[in-house]
Formats: structure tokens, sequence, C-alpha cells
């Protein structure tokens, strides 16, 4: 099968492009920036940026199908998230829908199962209804937090730079809440796998590690181990947060430590048994994907 995948030179994108050609797809990788794209012959590049309807119609016209992995994450703007997640997205299931090119898997996060409001949470709920509205034969996949080799991410190299510098890390509510985060071949795996099999269409799965979880003080001490790194851990007592929170609402600057409020007073695990009946990809252990991506950056 002749597949696009958009978001080709990410993080995520680069994994899908690895793993479809592994399984015999033939791949066109769409990027704003062929130049961060490594040389492959086996990869068709082409130049296309999702905001611009004029690239995207003529670049997906021989295609049978497509993974939409482009997108920004939290720590973007709420404006820069609008137009890539929301628009990009319409722009490209609109001109799929055109060209008759209806099926796509497209990634959006666990986020959207989130309680609270976050800039990121209302453009992901806006991703996926563009593509509800507009791709009559998608599926969506809803990664968590994606974990993988830190030298290729940039929100993974901050975070090992943080932790190598020593010191302690302040956790909000001390670090006690169950997270599962995922590595990126398991969702590009998930993508692929999902691609493949026709009775995922219209279907929604969540892609995670595995249960039940982990807590974040936990995923957070093994990321140090994993680079060699000395320091601790300490807990903000969320009581203060709060009483904060309601003072900076004051001034209109309350959002960001709402959001943090939110994220560290529950658990973030989800059950997996439909996603791995479905799909057929089982998550790799928190050891294996913990070391491989801060040990990279050691």
């Amino acid at each position: 099968m002749k597949v696009y995948v958009t978001g080709a030179s990410g993080f995520i994108g680069r994994r899908v492009v690895a793993r479809l050609l592994e399984q015999g797809h033939s791949v066109v990788a769409f990027t704003r920036d062929p130049g961060k794209l490594p040389a492959d012959p086996r990869v068709e590049v082409r130049q296309v940026d999702l905001l611009q309807l004029a690239q995207i119609q003529p670049a997906i016209k021989d295609c049978e199908a497509g993974i939409h992995a482009a997108g920004l994450g939290p720590s973007h703007s709420e404006t820069a998230m609008q137009a890539i997640n929301v628009q990009g997205t319409r722009n490209l299931v609109a001109s799929c829908r055109q060209a008759r090119v209806t099926r796509v898997v497209v990634l959006s996060s666990a986020a959207v199962l989130e309680a609270g409001d976050t800039p990121y949470r209302r453009c992901k709920i806006g991703q996926e209804a563009a593509v509800r509205s507009y791709a009559p034969a998608f599926t969506l996949l809803r990664p968590t937090a994606v974990i993988g080799p830190a030298t290729d991410s940039e929100d993974l190299r901050r975070l090992a730079d943080k932790l190598r510098a020593g010191g302690t890390i302040w956790i909000p509510g001390g670090g006690s809440i169950k997270v599962q985060p995922v590595d990126v071949d398991d969702v590009a795996a998930a993508a692929v796998a999902a691609l493949d099999r026709p009775d995922t269409v219209g279907k929604s799965y969540v892609i995670a590690g595995p249960e039940p979880g982990i807590a974040y003080r936990d995923f957070i001490d093994r990321a140090r181990r994993a680079l060699g790194a000395k320091g601790s851990c300490a807990g903000v007592p969320l009581f203060p947060m709060r009483i904060a929170a309601v003072f900076a609402g004051l001034v209109g600057l309350a959002g960001p430590i709402k959001a943090q409020l939110q994220y560290y007073s529950v658990d973030h695990v989800y059950p997996l048994a439909e996603t791995q009946d479905a799909l057929g990809v089982a998550p790799r252990d928190y050891d294996a994907m913990i070391a491989r991506a801060f040990g990279s950056a050691r």
C-alpha cells in the first residue's frame, strides 16, 4: 500500500516511516522541511505545509491511505496548536476526502479523556472533531505521554538536562499519581497495525504503557538512574497551589497553575485490553522504555 505520513521528520513520524517500510509498504513522507529527513531511496519525500491546501491536494493524489502524525504538544501556544492540530488536520482530511483517499489513522492524545480544561486538550478535541466530520474511514489513536531516545526529543532532552544537573526535583502532590507513558516505537507499531486492520475504522484506542501504570515519582527516579545522575525528589503540597490559583485568577494568570493542579491530582491510567485485542501490540515494560529513553542521553 502507498501510504503518506504527515510529520514524517518528527519524533513519532520517523518511527512510523520506519515501521511502514518494515511491513513492506511504500512511503510518501510529508514534511515542511525535507532537510530534516535522512536520505532513504525507499522513501519519497514531499514538501507539504498542512496550512497550505494548495500543497496538500497534489501531494495526496496517488496515495492509498495515510497516517497523520503531525502535531504540536502542550509546550506550544494555544494559537500554534489550534493552527497545526486543528486547522491542519481539517485541511488534510478534507483534501483527502475530495481526492477519495479516505483511509487515515490519526494520532490524537489521551488528553481528550482527561478531566479539566487545558489548551492542549481543547485542541485535541478539536482535531478529533475535524476527523469525524471529514474522514469517512478513520481510526483515532490516543497515546499517553510518548517517550523514546531523549536525544531525539526536545521535551525529553530538557528533562534529561534537568535531571543530570542534580539537586531536587519538586513535584506537585509528591508524585504519587500513577502515569502510563508509552514507548515511541509502540505508538508507531500501533499506527501501522491499525492501518492494516479494517475493523478498526471509526474507532478510537488508547495507546499506553503497561497497566497499572507507574508512580510519577518512580518514573523520575528511574530516569535519573538511567542517566547516572544524582539528586532527589520532594513534594509540593497541592493546597498552597490551589490558593495561588485563586489569586492568579484575579489577574488572569491561573491557567498554568490550574493545569498542573488538574494533572497532579488524579491518576492517568487506562485499560488496555481492547487496544491489545484490536491491534495486537503489547507495550514494552517501564524499565526497558525508560532505560532506552534516558540511557541514550547519558
